[in-house]
């Protein structure tokens, strides 16, 4: 009799675990801290916006957002809003410019907003991941848009033990907040947003649409001087912050020696190493260049990468503004195939004179940050030997053989930890990485980093 009915509870308990669960949930959305205050308008009711609309181009339902997938790629559990996702950006944007003082009843303002959102979604499977695109046009009273902006957002992370039908759906709601809520902050926080919705009369981008007459030849701006990569000769120790072409890069703890340099026009580069008995203990990378006309920069490939351990992305505009930053593994024997700029190859070269192996399956794990405006670029790689943190070296041959795989990873959970204290330090680097480009580092010190950090708690291994 018992083994008669256990078929059907089997049978039963599989349905139950493979049915799909659907969550209805509105969005929260909450200004970041220390946001620009709101411009002084110069009457009652001016500089603000009115009213916002919104439009759904996404391929997704109205109110689908986010799916937690099995392992056939079959929804397992849902995600719904409680109202069309397009209205729920909008009230994230109208809670967003409230918050800046930037918006009052409609009908009482100058200005409204018009918001396209062509995507906006979050999945997970091994890993998740949230993705969003907003259009952002500021509209006068005839209806004519005089201010138009693009942001686009990502970020994923790694829930490699709660997967499936252990996963928790308001972990990709909050990954969707977390977007939203950057996208918000910095579309409305843009200087040229604020000007266009200023109460200056005589603001550049409101008279932008209006006739107006001709304009006086712009005086010709002389191009800069060609940079050079660096006044640091190639075999002197650095350490804290290191000098590019003018810029300010952040290093890692401990001493670095420049093993190559490269420079082009107005872009320089560099490749340090930090070598720790006999061993290569890590390489960091550096580019940077301007360009006083503008005309902008590419977006940046490495970011929209889906295939590796994690990315996130505040904006990758093409020709526009970038912030972002992903975490990945590097077979250096395979790079050293395919990096051949002068810097690059210089720091091999440098490596084997001192017979420092870069070959045998060395897998490195790295970060690539990336801060762009128009006028002017940065790109800083980190790369940390993980068998000075007692992880035994890579029998891989391939890239995606490797232990560090995306796919693998979770085999292991002290990989995992590892890969999660190496993004938290990074997420504050990001920041270093900015301030640098700015030469606003200021007083900067790495932490001391030991083979003890990696076992048995988290590994911290930076500070501010």
């Amino acid at each position: 009799m018992i083994r008669s009915l256990a078929l059907p509870l089997v049978i039963l308990l599989g349905a139950a675990l493979a049915a799909c669960s659907n969550t209805v949930s509105s969005l929260q959305y909450t200004a970041a801290p220390g946001m620009p205050a709101a411009p002084t308008p110069a009457s009652p009711g001016d500089a603000t916006i009115g009213a916002i609309t919104s439009i759904d181009k996404r391929k997704e339902r109205p109110t689908q957002l986010a799916t937690v997938m099995g392992g056939f790629g079959n929804p397992l559990k849902t995600l719904e809003t409680s109202k069309p996702v397009k209205d729920e950006v909008a009230d994230a944007f109208a809670l967003g410019l409230r918050a800046r003082g930037l918006m009052v009843a409609a009908g009482q303002a100058p200005f409204a907003l018009r918001l396209t959102v062509p995507e906006f979604n979050a999945d997970m499977m091994i890993g998740r991941q949230a993705r969003i695109t907003v259009t952002l046009e500021v509209l006068d009273r005839a209806g004519a848009a005089i201010y138009t902006d693009t942001v686009s957002d990502k970020q994923s992370d790694m829930k490699f033990m709660e997967t499936g039908i252990f996963a928790n759906i308001n972990d990709l709601k909050l990954l969707c907040e977390t977007v939203l809520a950057r996208t918000v902050d910095t579309m409305l926080g843009k200087p040229a947003f604020r000007t266009a919705v200023a109460g200056d009369p005589n603001n550049p981008i409101r008279a932008a649409a209006l006739p107006t007459p001709p304009r006086a030849q712009p005086t010709r701006v002389p191009a800069a001087p060609p940079m050079t990569s660096s006044a640091v000769p190639i075999d002197s120790d650095v350490s804290g912050v290191f000098e590019l072409a003018g810029m300010q890069v952040p290093l890692l703890d401990g001493t670095w020696t420049v093993a190559g340099t490269g420079s082009g026009g107005t872009s320089s580069a560099a490749s340090l190493v930090r070598i720790e008995q006999g061993k290569l203990w890590g390489i960091i990378r550096a580019w940077h260049g301007t360009r006083s006309s503008g005309g902008g920069y590419a977006a940046f490939g490495p970011c929209n990468r889906t295939d590796i351990l994690f990315t996130t992305t505040t904006t990758n505009v093409d020709r526009g503004d970038q912030d972002c930053w992903t975490i990945n593994h590097t077979l250096l024997a395979q790079s050293r195939a395919e990096q051949k700029e002068p810097h690059q190859t210089q720091a091999y070269a440098f490596l084997d004179e001192r017979g420092v192996s870069v070959g045998e399956g060395l897998a490195l794990i790295s970060s690539i940050h990336r801060v762009a405006t128009p006028t002017g670029y940065v790109s800083v790689w980190y790369q940390v030997n993980p068998e000075f943190f007692g992880f035994a070296p890579s029998n891989a041959a391939a890239w995606r053989d490797s232990e560090w795989h995306r796919a693998r990873i979770a085999a292991d959970p002290k990989r995992v930890a590892f890969v999660e204290s190496f993004k938290n330090l990074n997420a504050q680097y990001q920041d270093h990485v900015k301030a640098g480009f700015q030469r606003q580092l200021g007083a900067f010190t790495p932490k001391t980093l030991t083979l003890a950090d990696a076992a048995p708690a988290p590994i911290r291994l930076a500070r501010d």
